[in-house]
């Protein structure tokens, strides 16, 4: 296909807007087929909004995707999602450990009070 877009114009270089148009959209065809919702899904177990964002920020370049086997999507999908969930995993452990140290801190604060009555 590229090569009947190249042959649409009458100057090679630049291309053309309907040219750089048509490559883009060919481009993301690749990706979208590439970096699929479904083998993205299958590998991570990630749904709805969640998976949307991964996609969002984990998809690939095109300059990068189309030196990439099938085994390189795989490993790339693994090994960001692996990136994707250690941010979530802290930011909930540090939310457990502000709610312990508030609970614990009314503790001390309820123990006081019953002292002083």
């Amino acid at each position: 296909m590229l090569s009947v877009i190249s042959l649409m114009g009458k100057k090679p270089n630049p291309q053309s807007k309907l040219q750089q148009k048509l490559i883009k959209e060919e481009e993301e065809r690749y990706l979208d087929s590439t970096f699929s919702k479904r083998m993205v899904q299958n590998l991570t177990g990630l749904r709805r909004d969640s998976l949307q964002t991964f996609m969002q920020l984990y998809r690939p370049n095109i300059d990068t995707a189309k030196y990439m086997s099938d085994y390189d999507i795989i490993l790339h999908i693994k090994k960001s999602y692996q990136e994707y969930i250690k941010p979530q995993v802290s930011q909930t452990s540090r939310a457990w450990r502000v709610l312990l140290f508030y609970k614990a801190t009314e503790l001390v604060i309820m123990d006081i009070n019953v002292n002083f009555i």
